[in-house]
């Protein structure tokens, strides 16, 4: 959200601006004050608040808000029969209009305040292959390519609709601002003047020294509040009592992917990074098939009753997942490695099953816990099988850690070094500094290697900021894949 806001031309002036009109529309804004700090623009507290009171409000009627039909589907992009329009999609468009009458919109001042040319500064929308081969994780590549082909595809149709191209460029800013900025509620989508001006404050804790403490930075929760819709509000509301520097909101418990993609910046400390090991059971079975990983398979007959024996382990997994409150965990797409060391369950199930083993109808195991075996009367997976399916994460890890062209230390050297952005806060640079300063004199440590042979080599150079973003997106992919290596996986 507020993580762009160096982009802006207009500063302090604009956030007054858009202050007095959210005033006059009836919010509520007098505790918190808009600055330019060390992450751009952001939000403070004016004066101490007690936890539990709201800070600020803003009425519903002045947001955009989308709420999508019944029939629409999970996926933001996926047109449900009747739809027209995916639902992010549609919200932009109410954006795009606002931005084209300048002046004449009743949301001027909220439009002025936004980064004029959002779409060139998240990846998502404005990475090109010479900026995609600094990324070298698949499947946020192909995640963006995904992102940009659609939103050609949805440029495309309002060119036949008679648009102009100032119109599809309009809309692809609209879309960038609707990915990094807008609220999610249930079904339906916001945008909420000045309320998106806080930054993130998420999750943080040292999971590299495999430390399970966390530490919550988020001092601010929204919610929507009223007895109709007419009378609604969108308010903040604090989760400490006292007057902390910045107020801060977390943008969710997700992996770096979306941060990087849709936001343009990474998370330091991010407990809630991943690295997806395969898509699927397909992607699985094909990899352990073709590199050795599924011994006594004797003909096509034995290899199709293991991967139908994989097929119901992973719907085990998933069905225990579900009525466990964790639908969650098997809905987000791909089976995963988790900073912490912990491994989807359903891809240990499916690794057990296609060595041979084969498990109970009514045995299985939640997200990150060991795969429940069938032999045995109490449903747990033998040591043995559970120990080859270790080998086969194992040797996935291995394979993706070295898959990279440049290896962590010297990437952390080069994120280490001091930058000479200039229209970078200087206190954010500090803070990478110092967190890639510890971090490289951590892991040239583990990876017994000489940091300081490494800074004088000067193996990896950022061409351009987004290379550099890039470099720490990978970076962190990197340490986790590390950890699992060095330090082993989670409960196995």
């Amino acid at each position: 959200m507020a993580h762009l806001r160096r982009t802006c031309a207009s500063s302090t002036s604009t956030c007054s601006t858009l202050r007095t009109w959210v005033e006059s529309v009836g919010g509520h804004t007098s505790r918190l004050d808009a600055f330019v700090g060390a992450r751009g623009r952001g939000l403070r507290f004016s004066s101490p608040v007690s936890q539990g009171e709201c800070v600020a409000s803003v009425p519903l009627r002045a947001c955009f808000v989308d709420l999508p039909p019944p029939s629409a589907t999970k996926d933001p992009w996926t047109r449900a029969e009747g739809e027209q329009e995916p639902r992010l999609a549609r919200l932009a468009d109410m954006l795009a209009h606002e931005a084209s009458l300048e002046g004449a919109s009743r949301h001027a001042a909220y439009v002025d305040s936004l980064p004029s040319h959002l779409e060139d500064e998240l990846p998502a929308s404005s990475f090109v292959p010479s900026d995609m081969k600094h990324v070298e994780y698949a499947p946020c590549m192909e995640q963006i390519q995904l992102y940009q082909r659609r939103l050609a595809t949805s440029q495309e149709r309002r060119s036949i609709r008679g648009r102009c191209v100032d119109d599809e460029r309009r809309f692809a800013w609209a879309m960038a601002a609707v990915h990094s900025r807008s609220f999610a509620c249930g079904r339906a989508r916001l945008l909420v003047p000045f309320l998106d001006l806080c930054n993130h404050g998420g999750d943080a804790t040292p999971w590299h020294l495999r430390d399970t403490r966390v530490s919550h930075r988020g001092n601010l929760q929204w919610r929507i509040d009223g007895p109709d819709e007419a009378h609604a509000r969108v308010e903040l509301r604090s989760l400490v009592s006292g007057q902390p520097e910045e107020a801060l909101l977390s943008y969710g418990e997700r992996s770096n992917d979306h941060f990087f993609a849709f936001y343009g910046f990474v998370p330091l400390a991010n407990p809630h990074e991943d690295v997806v090991l395969f898509a699927g059971l397909d992607a699985c079975a094909t990899w352990m098939k073709t590199n050795g990983h599924v011994p006594g398979v004797k003909d096509q007959a034995e290899w199709i009753r293991r991967c139908e024996a994989a097929e119901a382990a992973v719907a085990n997994v998933e069905r225990i997942a579900v009525e466990a409150g964790e639908r969650g965990a098997v809905e987000a797409p791909g089976w995963k490695l988790l900073a912490d060391g912990r491994v989807d369950a359903r891809l240990l199930s499916a690794a057990a099953a296609l060595q041979g083993a084969s498990f109970a109808r009514d045995k299985g195991a939640t997200y990150g816990d060991e795969p429940r075996r069938s032999v045995e009367e109490d449903g747990a997976l033998e040591e043995e099988a559970l120990a080859a399916a270790k080998e086969v994460v194992l040797a996935r890890c291995e394979e993706l850690s070295g898959a990279f062209s440049t290896d962590l230390v010297d990437d952390l050297v080069a994120l280490a070094r001091p930058r000479k952005d200039v229209d970078v806060p200087n206190a954010m640079l500090d803070e990478q500094e110092d967190y890639y300063g510890t971090m490289l004199a951590h892991y040239s440590m583990r990876m017994d290697r000489n940091p300081l042979e490494a800074v004088r080599a000067e193996r990896v150079q950022f061409p351009s900021a987004k290379a550099r973003l890039a470099g720490e997106y990978r970076a962190h992919k990197k340490m986790v894949l590390f950890e699992a290596l060095h330090a082993g996986l989670a409960g196995l």
